[in-house]
């Protein structure tokens, strides 16, 4: 082989040793690429389920402030525990579970996990409103038994208000999961 065969060998061999080297940190270099992508992804996925979640507790609390306001009333100054308080207080909170219902539907959208574990919380806050609104109406009426009532649901909402924050704690965990 004479001289001009091995400098073309050689250079065909460098030359597919360059391309080979730049094919591969090209490949690997896509591959970096698109896990960075997946995982801002992910990222933005678990941010906005996050933000969702969020807002299903705001209203839950806003939902809860409206029980134990009611509760005071009954407890603090029933006589002005009227028609017109009672209907500011129903407006408030329909207007309070519009905001939770949408939010609702947005979260189990995006995390059907989260929304389970969301539900049994719900049910328990839809059944305690429904007996403070039940009681509030009956004020008007039987005064000491809706007053012993709505007594009792000003307890049961502090408990729920107090579990509020682990449960938004353990949900926003299991956004992330």
């Amino acid at each position: 082989m004479n001289s001009a065969a091995a400098a073309l060998l050689g250079s065909l061999i460098g030359a597919l040793a360059a391309v080979s080297g730049s094919v591969i940190t090209n490949m690997v270099s896509l591959a970096n690429e698109r896990r960075r992508q997946e995982s801002a992804a992910r990222q933005a996925y678990v941010q906005l389920v996050r933000d969702r979640c969020g807002i299903c507790f705001g209203s839950m609390f806003r939902v809860i402030q409206e029980i134990e306001w009611m509760c005071w009333y009954a407890k603090h100054a029933p006589d002005e525990i009227d028609a017109e308080l009672i209907k500011s207080y129903e407006n408030r909170v329909n207007e309070a579970y519009g905001s939770l219902m949408s939010a609702i539907a947005m979260t189990a959208s995006l995390s059907l996990s989260a929304h389970k574990e969301l539900n049994p919380h719900l049910t328990a806050l839809y059944t305690l409103e429904e007996r403070v609104g039940i009681a509030s109406r009956m004020i008007l009426t039987e005064r000491d038994a809706a007053t012993a009532d709505l007594r009792t649901c000003a307890q049961e909402a502090k408990v729920m208000r107090d579990q509020l924050p682990e449960l938004l704690h353990d949900t926003m965990r299991l956004a992330e999961a």
